[in-house]
């Protein structure tokens, strides 16, 4: 079942819309869109204090056709680029606290485009919004940070939101993909100077797909894909799920959930986790876990059914049907059914025999 499961890495989907902001806004920095635009800056200085600041906005919508060598793209564009800087704040309400340098900044896009060859058509509508915050060299005495330094912290947001249709000589692809990446960094120097970094991420993925190859339905997909990130010096938490369907042209249909759960150190994590799948044919449960029990839901105290290392615990039992007990080191057994149980030694050879007596 594994073998027929795309594996998603949320790192390179977040890695492309970062590209895809970065080289819209490329474009309208080097004035390769037409159309009109407005900006707005406002500079503040003291230079006895040292301070610097800066608030800029950016706004407008921009078009653009080309054709090179055949190759024609068409773009229209909506953006806005907004930013606040300072440099050289002393926080002087705060003890001694100093404030190099703080930023923000917020990017967002609408974005409609065509790109056409001899043999191939891509198009595109995307929604793209990116946040990010950074504070700069902060002196923590009296910020309730004490003893550390708290060298650097950073913030940043970003929701990526795209439909796409690519056509070549025999590939049809539909998808449809929407990021939300969540992300706070510290970097500080503890008392004996070491750096140490705090981290903490969440990311969400949903994504889906059709791919139609020599006019034949090749592929449905459909994937939502949850990462959470907690991490301070070499200590880790991590959450990750992952719920997924897809057909394929060979007949298999899978449908699958996966929990990751990581906590522990880098060098030595300790794992849980839950795998459920079903390929038409056969349902799979997997679950890694030191101790599984079953708790009452009204009573928590109740618990029937507890499974600890190599050991399965049960509080009361009812069987219906049969019942086969047997070892795995010897072979001996004993079999219970409505009427009748019956005691094997290792060579298979009846032993005991209670209830129904018949065939003695």
């Amino acid at each position: 079942m594994a073998d027929n499961i795309q594996v998603v890495h949320l790192a390179d989907n977040i890695n492309a819309a970062f590209d895809k902001i970065n080289e819209n806004f490329e474009l309208v920095a080097t004035g390769a869109f037409g159309g009109g635009g407005d900006s707005s800056s406002t500079d503040y200085s003291d230079l006895e204090a040292g301070i610097l600041a800066n608030a800029t906005a950016i706004t407008g919508i921009g078009t653009s056709i080309t054709n090179i060598g055949g190759n024609i793209s068409i773009v229209s564009s909506q953006y806005t680029d907004l930013s606040a800087t300072i440099d050289g704040l002393v926080l002087g309400g705060i003890d001694s606290g100093v404030l190099t340098s703080a930023i923000a900044t917020a990017n967002t896009q609408l974005v409609a485009r065509i790109d056409a060859t001899e043999n191939s058509i891509s198009v595109l509508s995307g929604d793209y919004t990116n946040l990010n915050v950074s504070l700069n060299q902060i002196l923590s005495d009296g910020i309730t940070l004490t003893p550390e330094q708290v060298t650097s912290a950073v913030g940043g947001a970003l929701e990526a939101l795209t439909t796409r249709i690519n056509l070549d000589s025999d590939r049809l692809v539909i998808e449809g993909q929407k990021i939300v990446d969540l992300t706070a960094e510290v970097f500080t120097v503890d008392a004996d100077g070491n750096t140490v970094n705090a981290i903490s991420n969440a990311t969400n993925l949903l994504q889906q797909s059709i791919n139609i190859v020599n006019g034949r339905i090749y592929s449905a997909d459909a994937i939502m894909k949850t990462e959470l990130e907690s991490k301070i010096g070499t200590d880790i938490a991590t959450a990750t799920s992952t719920l997924q369907t897809q057909i394929n042209n060979l007949g298999g249909t899978t449908a699958t959930w996966n929990l990751d759960l990581v906590a522990g150190t880098e060098s030595n994590p300790h794992i849980a986790g839950i795998k459920f799948g079903n390929d038409g044919a056969t349902a799979d449960f997997a679950l890694t876990a030191d101790t599984f029990r079953i708790v009452n839901a009204t009573n928590n105290e109740i618990q029937p059914f507890t499974v600890s290392g190599n050991d399965v615990y049960l509080s009361n039992a009812t069987v219906t049907g049969g019942l086969n007990i047997g070892s795995n080191l010897s072979g001996a057994h004993m079999e219970i059914t409505n009427d009748t149980t019956k005691i094997y030694d290792e060579n298979g050879q009846l032993r005991v025999q209670l209830g129904n007596l018949a065939g003695l």
